[in-house]
């Protein structure tokens, strides 16, 4: 199995649009590229993602049918600014630290007691893996479309 290598290319994305203003990047171009992308890495997007970017297209599509100089990053660039902002902001930051740590502190905790489990399953023999047949046959077929 060869790996692909993401390096981006010469006549890629972000020389097409790094120069220009996020109101004149054309949505429906740019999301189809991201898409080509994807595809071309054999990468998914998550469902709810692969929805957003359908309704951002037909968003501005209905927008530039109803009016040809409408722009889809104009009316939704002050909504991005104030998402990053409140998702930069000390509080909100400060916020996402505490879940960490507790989370950290909390495994810290229970670690031990995971260990002596383990170690207690090792010296009884070990463990079994069951497995269904039925399982199987998707995993394997997966398996060779990522080896080809």
């Amino acid at each position: 199995m060869t790996a692909t290598p993401c390096a981006p290319r010469s006549t890629g994305s972000s020389e097409r649009y790094a120069a220009r203003p996020p109101a004149e990047i054309p949505t429906a171009e740019l999301i189809a590229e991201v898409i080509a992308i994807l595809r071309t890495h054999h990468l998914h997007l998550p469902r709810e993602m692969a929805l957003l970017l359908k309704v951002l297209v037909m968003v501005d599509g209905l927008g530039r049918q109803l009016d040809a100089e409408f722009a889809l990053q104009g009316v939704l660039t002050p909504f991005i600014r104030r998402l990053v902002v409140a998702s930069f902001a000390p509080d909100a930051i400060a916020r996402r630290l505490r879940a960490i740590m507790t989370d950290a502190l909390q495994l810290g905790a229970d670690a031990p007691d995971y260990l002596r489990r383990a170690l207690a399953i090792l010296e009884q023999g070990g463990f079994d893996v069951h497995l269904r047949t039925a399982e199987l046959g998707p995993l394997v077929t997966q398996l060779e479309r990522i080896g080809n």
